[in-house]
């Protein structure tokens, strides 16, 4: 998160009164019919415009969805779970800063404001959600950061792991990682769904495929099938130089050697013997995501491997992966949403941050040497520092005050030793 200076007079939408002059018609030319067919193609509101700049937006049962479209440009999607929004406006609230910018997507940020509404930026124009339309979907965005942090008292830490306490997955296994944010997220959507569901894909359904099954890639069939169709599909049809690009870089990255080309390509054997070496070098978490996007939207594996493994964007992997199906398609919207929280399984399943509890408060806060200090032998966390800190007007003299800090001066000495400390850990072959 980053700090984000207020918006500029004039460079973001209030929606409290009507536009006039100039403005105003630039940001609804007559001849763009687009504008008009967004709202009941995509079941979207328009939250507002500014020049060439339109954002429409609404909520999903699982998700934000909000629709982009700039004159000249063409149309952007976005699909941003709840949880991603609801970090956001909660970790704001810990923060002093009266502004803040939170990344959401490529292209699109989330902006926090201690004395103004929630905005949402997209290139250099910031929306502000205090319109008729923009406002429900600012009090949806607040509410679930409400929901967030009541969500957390679930979340308990038993023996270096945390878990959602009385969770089980589908097969019957405790739902429980080392990765807060993986078992934050997934209490959240046990409190923001009023059940866990692996009928309703999100991050529980995830890590129950994650922590259930055994993992598919293990086995030379599941590779042999992955194989076939690719080489049966993808030898049939011409590909755009991006798409080889993006394969070849693939190939060169995780291959021992290239198992398939424009006009050439190996044995289905040798294309196993390869593909087995590159699961090899696949954290679990990735391997998971891998299962996932093959078993829901199919498609190329090199393409699969290459946002997995960071070749390209998630974005990218949602245009190549869209490109044949028109924006507003019940496919096309299935794919971006799946992807959304395939990302997101990804990025949480592997942040392993260390939670400690606060011996003052008793909430787990994640631990930082520079935010936390040893106080009359205790752990506390940086609030509890800042309000039980020593203060001048406490004390009737400086030479009182002086003193009493010095007595209870804090230390960064933590004493707390990592348990991954001097050993290389895979983050992705953590038991998440």
């Amino acid at each position: 998160m980053s700090k984000q200076k207020r918006p500029a007079e004039g460079s973001a939408r209030t929606q409290k009164t009507p536009q006039t002059g100039p403005a105003q018609r630039a940001n609804e030319p007559a001849e763009d019919l687009l504008l008009t067919m967004i709202p009941t193609d995509f079941d979207v509101v328009r939250i507002g415009s500014y020049e060439t700049v339109t954002l429409f937006g609404a909520e999903r049962k699982d998700l934000f969805h909000f629709v982009c479209y700039e004159a000249g440009s063409g149309l952007r999607q976005y699909h941003i779970p709840h949880f991603r929004i609801a970090y956001a406006i909660s970790a704001a609230g810990g923060r002093t800063e009266e502004t803040l910018q939170y990344p959401l997507a490529d292209g699109l940020s989330l902006l926090t404001q201690k004395s103004g509404p929630l905005g949402l930026l997209t290139g250099e124009v910031c929306f502000l959600l205090n319109g008729s339309a923009g406002s429900s979907i600012g009090d949806r965005m607040i509410r679930a950061a409400e929901i967030l942090n009541t969500a957390r008292k679930r979340v308990v830490c038993e023996n270096g792991h945390y878990a959602v306490a009385g969770a089980k997955t589908q097969g019957g296994k405790p739902v429980s990682s080392r990765s807060f944010l993986l078992m934050d997220g997934i209490g959240f959507e046990r409190s923001f769904l009023r059940r866990l569901s692996a009928r309703q894909f999100g991050l529980y359904s995830a890590f129950c495929t994650h922590r259930d099954f055994p993992c598919a890639l293990d086995q030379k069939s599941c590779l042999e099938g992955m194989v076939k169709a690719h080489f049966e599909h993808f030898d049939a049809i011409p590909h755009s130089e991006d798409f080889l690009q993006m394969i070849m870089t693939v190939q060169d990255k995780l291959f021992p050697y290239r198992i398939w080309g424009k006009d050439s390509k190996v044995s289905v054997d040798s294309a196993i013997e390869a593909l087995a070496v590159v699961v090899s070098k696949l954290g679990r978490v990735q391997r998971t995501q891998w299962v996932l996007l093959n078993g829901m939207h199919g498609g190329s594996l090199f393409l699969q491997l290459a946002v997995i493994s960071g070749v390209i964007t998630w974005e990218d992997y949602r245009q190549f992966q869209t490109q044949a199906y028109q924006p507003d398609s019940p496919e096309e919207q299935s794919i971006r949403s799946s992807a959304s929280y395939i990302e997101l399984f990804g990025e949480f399943g592997k942040a392993v941050i260390k939670m400690i509890p606060c011996e003052e408060c008793g909430e787990l806060k994640p631990y930082d040497g520079g935010k936390w200090g040893r106080y009359c032998c205790i752990w506390v966390c940086d609030s509890c520092r800042e309000e039980h800190e020593p203060k001048r007007e406490d004390y009737e003299s400086d030479e009182e005050y002086e003193e009493c800090k010095d007595e209870e001066e804090w230390s960064d000495d933590d004493g707390i030793v990592d348990e991954d400390e001097d050993e290389e850990v895979d983050e992705e072959e953590e038991e998440n």
